[in-house]
């Protein structure tokens, strides 16, 4: 049966007529994360490297553990013909490994070049700069990092990316040009920039920094370290609840948590198994997100959590037909997707289940379209109708990881009262 359903999903692979398509099997196939699946998903990848679903694809070859898909990453990176977000998002693999070739290293130099002179101006930097730094081959770039940093033409989040990694190629040195020359950034965005980022560090060239801030910084540089060191010996005795009602998303995560455990053992009572495997990926989601990148990489996480269902609780055997009654719009591509499946499985064992499975259906079309690393044209029309739009566009993205969390929470507690109303029958 499985034999069977990897080559189906493969066949399907082959004959999708799209990259969105192509997409929607490769969710599938992700769930299984087989080696057989390696050459399929690679030569989808060269069909639709052009498309903005192509991230995708590499992901999905990163995800299997074998010698051959870390060489088709390296082969993807050392291809003049990949393209710069492509080449960006193999980094990370090669990091994994050590590799840190020659010819992807100097690519990677070019890349970052001319995004300096702004041929390119949309690139994940961060993941760039990061493998730079690991291939020792970043300080080159010191003085492009500080032009970057001082250059309001550049986005804000790059040039907080690029002063933090001109810090650490040589903090002593680097710190000392800010003490030295403060009266270059004084009264300017720059100031905020620099004092937010060195408010996170600690000692030696860091405490002098901060003391000149203190006595020549603006108003606004001056009021973040106020507020940074206010009642310091209460907020260290009460940091750790602190962090936890504030910085973290410790509560929403443990109630996730809860819930998850209080289903399996009803699912065991009703159906002598669990539906949700054990997932130690959901600490992940405790640290909020602070910016776009890591509100990309949590809702990533988050959606291979919530697809994560034990393969019992997705046997539904039901032909396409019957299906098809159960559930409006599915089709015989995404009858075995997990959430389709953990649904019809439900209405097998005549468990009421809403269309929108309580929930989290929805949840998980909101967080799969914020995961991608590419924008997708559906995220703004689903996050306005989710009554998310507003957070997004102002970027609150600790509120809006929070929010996403705490809708999980009312997911599975709906779920919850469903098979407790099946217990009582």
């Amino acid at each position: 049966m499985t034999t069977a359903y990897h080559s189906k999903l493969i066949s399907d692979l082959y004959r999708a007529k799209d990259a969105e398509e192509a997409h929607s099997i490769l969710q599938d196939i992700n769930e299984i994360t087989n080696v057989c699946f390696l050459y399929p998903i690679y030569d989808s990848y060269k069909k639709y490297n052009d498309h903005y679903w192509s991230y995708a694809f590499l992901d999905s070859i990163s995800k299997i553990d074998s010698k051959e898909a870390h060489e088709i990453i390296k082969e993807i990176a050392k291809s003049k013909n990949t393209g710069s977000n492509d080449f960006i998002s193999c980094l990370d693999d090669l990091i994994k490994v050590s590799d840190f070739d020659e010819e992807v290293v100097e690519r990677a130099k070019i890349i970052f070049t001319n995004y300096y002179v702004q041929s390119e101006k949309y690139i994940m930097l961060y993941n760039l700069l990061d493998y730079l730094k690991k291939a020792n081959a970043l300080a080159e770039f010191s003085e492009i990092l500080k032009d970057i940093f001082f250059n309001n033409s550049f986005d804000k989040e790059d040039r907080k990316v690029a002063l933090y990694f001109f810090l650490i190629i040589d903090s002593k040195t680097n710190y000392q040009y800010f003490i030295d020359n403060f009266d270059t950034i004084k009264n300017k965005d720059s100031e905020i920039i620099l004092t937010r980022e060195i408010l996170g560090w600690k000692g030696g060239k860091v405490d002098i920094l901060i003391e000149k801030i203190k006595k020549e910084g603006s108003s606004a540089s001056k009021l973040l370290i106020e507020k940074k060191n206010k009642n310091e010996e209460e907020i260290l005795t009460k940091k750790e609840t602190k962090d936890s009602e504030q910085f973290s998303n410790g509560k929403q995560v443990a109630n996730i948590s809860t819930l998850r455990q209080k289903i399996n053992e009803k699912s065991l009572s009703l159906f002598d198994h669990k539906i949700f495997p054990d997932d130690e990926t959901l600490i992940s989601q405790i640290e909020t997100a602070k910016d776009k990148n890591s509100m990309v990489i949590c809702c990533s996480n988050l959606r291979d959590i919530m697809q994560n269902i034990e393969s019992s609780a997705k046997n539904h055997n039901m032909t396409f037909e019957e299906a098809s009654k159960l559930i409006p719009g599915i089709d015989s591509q995404s009858i075995n997707k997990s959430v389709n499946s953990l649904q019809l499985y439900l209405f097998s064992k005549k468990i009421t289940v809403s269309n929108d499975l309580f929930g989290i259906r929805n949840l998980l079309r909101i967080v799969s379209l914020l995961g991608a690393h590419q924008e997708d044209e559906n995220l703004i029309p689903t996050l306005k109708k989710e009554k998310l739009i507003d957070l997004y566009i102002s970027e609150q993205w600790q509120l809006l990881h929070r929010e996403i969390l705490e809708r999980y929470v009312k997911s599975l507690e709906l779920f919850s009262s469903s098979l407790v109303l099946n217990l009582k029958d």
